[in-house]
């Protein structure tokens, strides 16, 4: 008898937690105040939204004009570390002149090729007088030769 009151007594409990559940879904599809207020809240949200993706796009904006900004940069860095190393290459070796020479008019001057070879400690007039000189490699009859153009260095073998 106790068994059969406990069950009658939950599911009694579940129908009208069922009937409750069932009475406000009613009233809240018919009370305005829940549709006024469901709208205030979407109006939010989208609101909400759209600033998110205003300042996603700010920082976007940002990053790459950083991003563009640190390029610059640093080709601008590598510009005047090239002219350092230049200058460094310029008195270690000796070198004369900064590369090609520009006239008056805007027309580049012609430059000489100038053939060294580093082992002999040589300047030589053409490619062919430094690549034949006597067995500078393990007896294969290559020089060292470097041509030089300004101070722009090109390996020759």
């Amino acid at each position: 008898m106790e068994k059969e009151n406990r069950r009658l007594r939950e599911r009694l409990r579940r129908e009208f937690g069922d009937t409750v559940r069932q009475l406000v879904a009613f009233v809240r599809k018919r009370d305005l105040r829940v549709h006024a207020h469901k709208h205030v809240v979407d109006e939010q949200n989208a609101a909400k939204a759209k600033k998110l993706q205003e300042n996603m796009l700010q920082q976007r904006l940002e990053r790459a004009k950083l991003q563009t900004e640190s390029r610059e940069k640093g080709w601008a860095n590598l510009e005047q570390e090239l002219q350092d190393i230049e200058a460094r290459c310029r008195m270690e070796f000796g070198l004369v002149g900064t590369g090609p020479q520009w006239d008056s008019d805007g027309s580049e001057e012609v430059i000489e090729y100038d053939f060294y070879c580093v082992a002999c400690i040589k300047n030589f007039k053409s490619s062919k007088a430094c690549v034949h000189l006597p067995g500078l490699i393990w007896g294969t009859g290559l020089g060292l030769c470097l041509l030089r153009v300004g101070s722009l260095k090109q390996g020759i073998v």
